[in-house]
């Protein structure tokens, strides 16, 4: 028993050390030169195109960032797949990248499904053309579930180190209800801004995944959007659980939360 309870543990204490800092508000109002903005539910989205003005595009792309990502992270494949005569689409989803901060949207896999699906056909009310959809890390979830519920429109599914949770497991399920609780929630949150979005926590990551230095543009093209303020809040109980259990998995510590 206290061997399963050790974990919780480590998070509470975790959370209670460090005191609420709140991010200065910010606003963009056009971070790339192919950026574009629409409504969606009551929510303002941003998101990108390329080849917008083909007839006959080859074929059809979608991309969904994952935690803490936006339409950045797949910018070495945007001009390859734009000159194989792709037309691309790249958004952030709600909550996330320079779209809005909300807290009423439900951020699971499924809803993200069907919101993706309604931009979609907000952007194309006419075009019957399957997509391609790609989702990295947590947005591997939303994909998926794209493809499940219209596979008539998807053409192909792409997970890049794609997170599918079907059904939570222990300790996702124990952590999620841990920061879906008010007081919780605001010392996790504190707690990402505070130490996990600065530019030396990025600048140590990106180091890691290129295998070299990054240069400040590729710090600051992830950092900045999520440097707006309320970034981390919208996607604090659903997406954060998952963080922490595969960051516990990769650190080597497999959570006795786990165990039957």
């Amino acid at each position: 028993m206290l061997k399963r309870l050790f974990f919780p543990v480590i998070i509470f204490a975790i959370l209670f050390v460090f005191q609420p800092v709140e991010s200065k508000p910010q606003s963009i109002q056009k971070p790339f030169p192919n950026s574009k903005f629409d409504t969606i539910d009551g929510i303002r989205i941003h998101y990108r195109i390329w080849n917008e003005d083909v007839g006959q595009p080859t074929r059809k792309i979608l991309f969904i960032h994952g935690f803490a990502g936006s339409t950045f992270c797949f910018r070495y494949l945007y001009d390859t797949l734009e000159t194989l005569g792709y037309k691309i689409v790249a958004i952030d989803l709600p909550g996330a990248g320079y779209s809005d901060r909300t807290l009423d949207f439900n951020q699971s896999h499924s809803s993200r499904a069907r919101f993706l699906w309604k931009f979609l056909s907000a952007l194309e009310p006419e075009d019957t053309t399957g997509w391609r959809i790609v989702g990295h890390s947590m947005g591997g979830g939303a994909a998926e579930a794209m493809a499940i519920m219209e596979p008539e429109h998807t053409d192909k599914l792409v997970l890049i180190a794609g997170t599918i949770f079907r059904k939570s497991n222990n300790m996702t399920g124990t952590v999620g209800f841990m920061i879906r609780q008010k007081k919780i929630k605001k010392f996790m949150v504190a707690y990402v801004d505070r130490n996990v979005i600065t530019y030396k926590r990025f600048s140590r990551m990106l180091k890691s995944a290129y295998k070299r230095k990054p240069d400040s543009s590729e710090v600051l093209g992830y950092l900045t959007p999520l440097e707006i303020v309320g970034a981390t809040k919208p996607v604090a109980p659903t997406d954060f659980p998952h963080v922490i259990y595969r960051h516990s998995c990769y650190r080597g510590y497999p959570s006795p939360l786990l165990q039957p």
